[in-house]
């Protein structure tokens, strides 16, 4: 058996469960259970994957252990006191996604911040194994080839609802309503704060999101997890770090042109409609070379044959 424990407290957002249910892909004709906060929104949970809920972590790791032996558990968390956690009492190993700097007990951790220097974590246990790299990010089927007819709006989690509107009013300005179905997913998002903008899709979540990147021509967002998925999926980005665990990624992806800056191009609005879709258009043909599906898919057949 193989359980993951992905982050699902209130605050949490979904990339970590969502990051998980990819990585689970790569365990073929696998025992798996997803432990899930019984606070969580059941609504967001994949039915193809078993799921049991807890309010307590030990007692339900204690249940499962009584009756099966654990080959290893999965751990995607920003709290630092799990990584803390001696888990190998209840698995053979512990493996941990870690793209920030703090103490872990795992066996095995992927960073798979872009461009990170392989000095950043300390290993705290002689044998620990620490993988670096964006090809550790957990890409699983090719998009289908369909025309690229939508632009999408997707900041994550976030409140500020100002960047939406400010990326909605650039879009009009530029005239791309016109061409291009543009569809904002926020979940914060009311009616009252909608209205005024016509030809503009709304959604609070959608749970296919991969039919929507196979006809996205670019999108506009933040630089967290789903910006890995879209520049695997070679989607071009205009970039805003909405939070301090963001920034890494923003500064790396920038200086190597895999995104482009918000401030600069939508703030500022001091690009023509033609500079910016052909900046666009350069960042696409750096996304084909630096992020490539071939490599990264070797990359974690290998890692999950190891650990196998």
């Amino acid at each position: 058996m193989i359980i993951f424990i992905p982050d699902t407290y209130n605050k949490a957002g979904l990339g970590h469960l969502y990051r998980c249910y990819k990585y689970a892909h790569y365990l073929k004709n696998k025992d798996i259970i997803f432990l899930i906060k019984k606070t969580f929104n059941k609504k967001f949970l994949n039915n193809s994957f078993k799921h049991l809920f807890y309010s307590n972590l030990d007692t339900i790791l204690k249940k499962i252990t009584k009756k099966e032996e654990v080959q290893f558990i999965f751990l995607d968390s920003y709290n630092k006191k799990l990584h803390l956690k001696n888990f190998n009492v209840y698995s053979k190993k512990t493996l941990s996604i870690l793209d920030y700097k703090t103490t872990s007990k795992a066996d095995v951790l992927i960073d798979h911040t872009f461009l990170r220097n392989k000095t950043y974590h300390n290993k705290n246990r002689p044998n620990q194994k620490i993988l670096f790299g964006h090809n550790y990010f957990p890409i699983c089927k090719n998009l289908k080839k369909l025309k690229k007819k939508i632009i999408l709006i997707d900041f994550g989690s976030v409140k500020n609802l100002k960047i939406i509107k400010n990326s909605i009013n650039f879009i009009i300005k530029m005239k791309l309503e016109k061409k291009y179905k543009v569809i904002v997913i926020n979940k914060f998002i009311t009616h009252k704060d909608t209205k005024k903008f016509k030809n503009i899709y709304f959604v609070k979540f959608i749970k296919n999101i991969k039919n929507i990147y196979s006809q996205t021509f670019f999108s506009i967002g933040a630089c967290g997890i789903s910006l890995y998925e879209k520049c695997f999926y070679n989607i071009p980005t205009i970039a805003l770090k909405v939070s301090d665990n963001q920034k890494f990624n923003f500064l790396n992806f920038k200086k190597t042109n895999n995104i482009l800056n918000y401030n600069h191009i939508i703030n500022s609005q001091k690009h023509s409609k033609t500079k910016v879709l052909d900046m666009i258009i350069k960042v696409k043909k750096n996304l084909k070379k630096n992020f490539v599906l071939s490599v990264n898919r070797k990359k974690l057949n290998r890692l999950f044959m190891s650990i196998n």
